[in-house]
């Protein structure tokens, strides 16, 4: 597995002596239905290529699993606008207080506030952004957040504690397609 820019050539062996292969670019678990490996294979888009070996009196293989990334289509973001409401507790109804690009949404304010123009407490942020999938998968999401937080991920609301609360880990989970921007929106308050 690994990167590369156009395309790649997979070569599945067995050490077992008279195994048959049969491999899967879907995601599935590979059975003596799938297409059976002949000869080496071309690939030109991200793929995760699952292998299972065969013998007639054998045990089957456990099933390989390699990933293959064409970095030609992976974006080049640059990350999240944030959109900062300074004493304004969850709610997104006067003009934001100040507008930035984050790079990474991981905070750890403490007691202080995310810029001198934003009060250290009571206030909300509402970042807005894309995210591209590399593999036609589930995707799972996390956010760990004190106080409040959502997560929308085209629309679909994945993640939703929109409560007071110490430090607390949340997850969600969606399917997304390789290759397509799927628009993100994360809210957060701290009070």
């Amino acid at each position: 597995g690994g990167a590369f820019t156009s395309s790649v050539t997979v070569t599945l062996t067995s050490a077992t002596p008279g195994a048959v292969m049969y491999y899967t670019l879907d995601g599935s678990t590979p059975t003596t239905s799938s297409p059976l490996y002949v000869a080496p294979f071309g690939l030109t888009n991200s793929s995760v290529v699952k292998a299972k070996a065969f013998r007639a009196g054998f045990v089957d293989s456990s099933v390989a699993v390699v990933t293959f990334f064409n970095s030609s289509t992976i974006g080049t973001g640059t990350g999240l606008t944030g959109s900062y409401y300074t004493s304004q507790l969850k709610t997104f109804t006067n003009a934001p207080t100040l507008v930035r690009t984050d790079a990474t949404v991981n905070f750890d304010w403490g007691s202080g506030s995310p810029a001198p123009s934003i009060s250290a407490d009571s206030f909300t942020v509402r970042w807005t952004g894309a995210v591209q999938a590399l593999l036609s998968d589930m995707y799972q999401f996390y956010t760990t957040s004190d106080d409040g937080v959502r997560l929308w991920i085209n629309n679909q609301l994945v993640i939703d504690s929109w409560v007071d609360q110490g430090p607390t880990e949340h997850s969600g989970s969606i399917a997304l397609v390789a290759q397509q921007r799927y628009n993100l929106r994360m809210e957060y308050y701290e009070n």
